[in-house]
């Protein structure tokens, strides 16, 4: 009997950032299922990358070689190609997928869905949703996929709410990984950061995206606030002398 297989389109899953970790955890599962043989689409990578020696399924790096001059030419023409769509279409024609999935951002995954073979794969889709509503167009191609799941509870309601149409599955959040360092004594690690032992900490992370506005209403210390005994700390998404 022929496995079934998979293709994750991402970043790259050897790269620290959000979109690969969860790339890499669900990968290295399904990886090990004698029922798939699956694949990984890395957006961000090219064939000169020494991490590709590292991963255990194959992968199809989307940057061009850099000495190929008109390969990279045609890959900075059009900014969705550095996303993936520069060499989609030739790995679907090669690996033949059974399953795309995606777990990114609409304008990162939309162009799977022009894909002249959208009908020869079932696309299973993760968008990020954290505002409301959701643009329509994006609504329209989330409701075009054969399998869609959310990161949050709001994610799923947002656009269940905004679309009738959307074949919802499941929400599918990340989780904390066992392999995360755990901090064995932490009563030593808040005196070397001069934290008082009992206090609350709430963290939190602005990214590239955040409207510079939004920051006013972040406290204003380079990276933490102390209140009544609570402590804020804020890691911005921009060079800054803790990054």
């Amino acid at each position: 009997m022929r496995k079934r297989k998979i293709l994750f389109v991402t970043e790259a899953s050897f790269h620290p950032t959000g979109y690969s970790v969860y790339t890499k955890e669900v990968l290295a599962r399904l990886s090990r299922n004698p029922e798939f043989e699956v694949a990984e689409l890395a957006a961000f990578t090219g064939p000169e990358v020494e991490e590709l020696k590292n991963v255990k399924w194959k992968v199809y790096p989307n940057i061009p070689p850099a000495d190929n001059v008109e390969a990279m030419n045609a890959y900075n023409s059009n900014m969705s190609n550095k996303f993936g769509e520069f060499s989609f279409n030739q790995v679907l024609l090669d690996f033949q997928p059974d399953f795309v999935m995606d777990i990114r951002d609409w304008w990162m995954l939309e162009f799977e869905e022009r894909s002249p073979f959208r009908n020869f794969f079932n696309w299973a889709i993760m968008p990020t949703v954290d505002a409301e509503p959701q643009n329509t167009q994006w609504i329209d191609t989330y409701s075009s996929a054969d399998a869609v799941f959310a990161y949050s509870e709001f994610g799923r309601d947002t656009m269940i709410s905004q679309s009738k149409n959307i074949n919802f599955i499941d929400v599918a959040s990340p989780c904390a990984s066992s392999n995360f360092f755990k901090f064995k004594d932490k009563k030593k690690l808040r005196n070397d950061f001069g934290l008082d032992e009992n206090a609350i900490i709430f963290g939190t992370y602005i990214g590239k995206g955040y409207h510079v506005d939004k920051l006013e209403l972040v406290p204003s210390a380079s990276w933490s606030s102390r209140v009544n005994g609570i402590v804020i700390m804020k890691r911005l998404n921009t060079p800054d002398p803790i990054s």
